[in-house]
């Protein structure tokens, strides 16, 4: 049968540049493609009897760089502060909502812009890990959804002027993976953050190249698994000599995961 096509996704105006360059050949070919198993798949047509396709094609990006909107969609601007109402940068902001998720990082001002938003009521939700603020879309972190944001989004429009307060700082875990023989890094590693009186609540992520990770961690315990290719698990409440790990909010803690094969 037929391979799958897939279409490039491709700027607006590079796209216009195609269609007039096109437009101007006499020398298109015009002989059957074939796949590998021999079957027609197309003719090879000009590019600008495709215009109408290719632009209501979803996701589609126009001359300003953004991508627009479905019709469905609107957009959020607003301004991210702290428990002292102070603009906080860098922080991840993203809507809980269902398909592809657009996300922002405030900048130096604390503010932010949200496009592709779903139609709706819809809670803004934040992260900065770094820092001490854990990602409140996550079920491990326990946060109350009552006390995040909710905006209503109408399609094709902008909701601005949206303020989204940070709550209390965790504390904040800082870990490098090694390998205990040889004492180098492990890149390939994957951290599992879980709740003890839930494990179905967690949270996963990869190590950077440096084989380091830093994570929001609750006063309350939670347990720690470090995975990678070629090793044995590591766990906190195996590996540690106390048995568990802790670090107090708003403080940070520097661990070393040491795996075995």
């Amino acid at each position: 049968m037929f391979e799958r096509l897939s279409m490039k996704r491709v700027p607006f105006r590079d796209l216009l540049r195609s269609v007039r360059q096109a437009g101007r050949r006499r020398d298109l070919p015009q002989e059957p493609r074939f796949f590998r198993n021999g079957a027609e798949a197309m003719r090879t047509v000009p590019l600008y009897s495709l215009l109408p396709v290719l632009i209501l094609w979803a996701g589609a990006e126009w001359p300003n760089g953004q991508r627009q909107p479905a019709s469905a969609a609107g957009a959020v601007e607003g301004i991210v502060v702290n428990t002292d109402g102070r603009p906080v940068a860098g922080v991840r902001v993203y809507p809980m909502q269902t398909g592809p998720t657009p996300f922002s990082v405030t900048d130096v001002r604390g503010r932010f812009e949200l496009v592709g938003v779903q139609a709706g009521s819809v809670r803004i939700m934040t992260s900065k890990m770094e820092e001490g603020y854990p990602d409140t879309g996550s079920g491990m972190y326990g946060v109350n959804l009552e006390s995040i944001p909710v905006v209503l989004v109408q399609p094709g429009a902008t909701t601005d002027n949206v303020v989204v307060k940070l709550g209390m700082r965790l504390g904040v875990l800082r870990g490098t993976v090694i390998d205990a023989a040889s004492g180098k890094r492990v890149p390939t590693a994957r951290i599992r953050i879980a709740r003890e009186d839930n494990p179905a609540n967690f949270l996963s992520t990869n190590v950077d190249e440096a084989g380091q990770f830093v994570l929001a961690w609750p006063a309350h315990v939670r347990r720690l698994e470090v995975t990678a290719p070629g090793f044995k698990a590591w766990r906190s409440d195996v590996d540690l000599p106390e048995g568990h790990l802790t670090v107090p909010s708003g403080a940070e803690k520097a661990l070393v995961v040491r795996m075995r094969r």
